[in-house]
C-alpha cells in the first residue's frame, strides 16, 4: 500500500481498495475534520505533526494499522484521512462478540437508547464521530447475506446478533429516516468491505463497532477500553 501511495496513486483512491474501515473506506478514507481530544492519543500525535498533504508512516493503534494523510490544519481542528488494516481476532473472540451484542440488543429493545449506546461502544475510526454514520450501502438491495436478518423487521426492530465475515452485528431499522443501524463487533479479518456491500441504490446508515479488551492485541499505550472517536448522535 505504502508503495502504490509513493507511486503517486491518489490516497483516495488506495483507501477505497484496501481500508477496512468500513466508515471511511467508502468516502476514499476521509475522516472529516476533528478537533483535539477527539481521536485516540497516538493517531492524534501522528496527525499533528503531519503538514497539509503528507502521509504518515505506518501507525500501529488498538484498531490496526494505519496510514494517515492530513488535509488541513484549522484552529483546534485536523481534517485528515486514513487507511486502516485490521488485526485478526479468533473464533472465542467471535462467541465474546456475541455476548456482548446479545447484551447490547437487549438493553435496546428495553429501551435505551441505540445511538447512547453506540456513543459508549464503537471502535469505528471513520463513523463513531459521527453517531456511527456509514454512507454507501442503499437499502433496496442489500447484500444477500445481511438481508434475512431484516427482512422481517418493522420499522424501530432490532436484529438478532449474527456473524458475517465482517463482524458480528446487531441490525436496526431506524423509523425517523427509514434507514439501517448497525451495532458492529469487528472479527477483523483479513476482508474488503467493497467486495461485500457492492453499488446500492438508496442511501442506509450505520456500522458501528464495539469497544472490548479481548478486540485487540494490547501492543499500544492506550487503553483498550478507549475507542478511536466518540461518535454523536446520529438520529
Amino acid at each position: 500500500i505504502q508503495s502504490q501511495l509513493d507511486q503517486g496513486e491518489p490516497f483516495a483512491d488506495v483507501a477505497r481498495k484496501f481500508s477496512e474501515d468500513p466508515g471511511s473506506a467508502s468516502a476514499g478514507g476521509d475522516l472529516g475534520c476533528f478537533s483535539s481530544g477527539t481521536m485516540i492519543p497516538e493517531f492524534e500525535r501522528a496527525a499533528i505533526a503531519l503538514v497539509p498533504g503528507q502521509v504518515s508512516d505506518p501507525l500501529l493503534t488498538t484498531f490496526g494499522y494505519h496510514l494517515i494523510q492530513l488535509h488541513e490544519k484549522r484552529e483546534g481542528e485536523l481534517c485528515a484521512s486514513h487507511i486502516l488494516l485490521r488485526i485478526q481476532s479468533t473464533g472465542d473472540d467471535r462467541e465474546r462478540a456475541l455476548t456482548t451484542l446479545r447484551d447490547l440488543r437487549e438493553r435496546a429493545v428495553g429501551g435505551q437508547d441505540f445511538a447512547q449506546l453506540a456513543r459508549e461502544h464503537s471502535e469505528d475510526p471513520g463513523s463513531a464521530r459521527q453517531g456511527g454514520l456509514w454512507q454507501g450501502l442503499e437499502r433496496d438491495n442489500l447484500p444477500p447475506i445481511v438481508e434475512p436478518h431484516i427482512r422481517h423487521l418493522g420499522l424501530g426492530g432490532v436484529s438478532d446478533p449474527f456473524v458475517l465475515e465482517t463482524g458480528g452485528h446487531i441490525l436496526k431499522i431506524n423509523d425517523d429516516y427509514s434507514t439501517l443501524e448497525s451495532l458492529v463487533r469487528e472479527e477483523l479479518v483479513d476482508v474488503r468491505m467493497e467486495e461485500v456491500i457492492g453499488d446500492y441504490r438508496k442511501l442506509i446508515h450505520v456500522e458501528v463497532r464495539l469497544d472490548d479488551e479481548w478486540l485487540w492485541d494490547p501492543v499500544t499505550q492506550s487503553s483498550p477500553s478507549e475507542t478511536l472517536a466518540p461518535v454523536q448522535d446520529g438520529g
